[in-house]
C-alpha cells in the first residue's frame, strides 16, 4: 500500500497583515543592522561609505520591504536577506532603466554604483536586521 502524505496548503500571501510585528524591535533593528556591520568592519573603510551613502536608501526602500515580509511570514535572516537584495536590485534596475530612456549619463552612473555596492551590503544588512530582530523578539525565560 502506498501512504498519502497529506500536504499543507501553502500560505496566502496578500498584501494585508497576517502577523504582528513588535514596532520597537523592528525600528531597532531597522536602524541598528548597517550601524552595527559598520561598526565591526570599519577598518575596511568601504563600510563606512557604504553607511554614509547606502543608509537613506536603506531606510526608504528597505522599511515598506521587510515591513510587508515581516506582516506575512516569520522573521529568518535569510529570508531578510533575500527581501533586501531583491528589494535593492529592483529599486536601482528601475532608476537605471529610467536613466537609459532619458540619456541620464550621471544618473546611470549612480544608479549602477547602487546596484554594485547594494549586492555587496543588502545581504549583510538584511540578514544583520534578522538577527537582530530576532534576538529583540526572543521570549524571555
Amino acid at each position: 500500500m502506498t501512504a498519502i502524505a497529506k500536504t499543507q496548503p501553502l500560505p496566502r500571501r496578500t498584501l494585508w497583515a497576517t502577523r504582528r510585528i513588535h514596532m520597537p524591535a523592528f525600528f531597532g533593528a531597522l536602524v541598528l543592522a548597517p550601524i552595527l556591520d559598520t561598526a565591526l568592519t570599519f577598518f575596511l573603510i568601504i563600510p563606512l561609505f557604504a553607511l554614509y551613502m547606502g543608509a537613506p536608501f536603506y531606510l526608504l526602500i528597505g522599511t515598506p520591504t521587510l515591513l510587508w515580509m515581516l506582516s506575512q511570514a516569520e522573521c529568518r535572516p535569510v529570508n531578510c536577506a533575500v527581501a533586501a537584495v531583491l528589494s535593492s536590485t529592483t529599486a536601482s534596475a528601475l532608476v537605471l532603466a529610467y536613466s537609459w530612456i532619458t540619456q541620464d549619463e550621471s544618473l546611470s552612473q549612480a544608479a549602477l554604483l547602487y546596484l554594485f555596492f547594494g549586492a555587496i551590503f543588502a545581504p549583510i544588512w538584511g540578514a544583520t536586521f534578522g538577527y537582530l530582530y530576532m534576538f529583540f523578539t526572543k521570549p524571555t525565560a
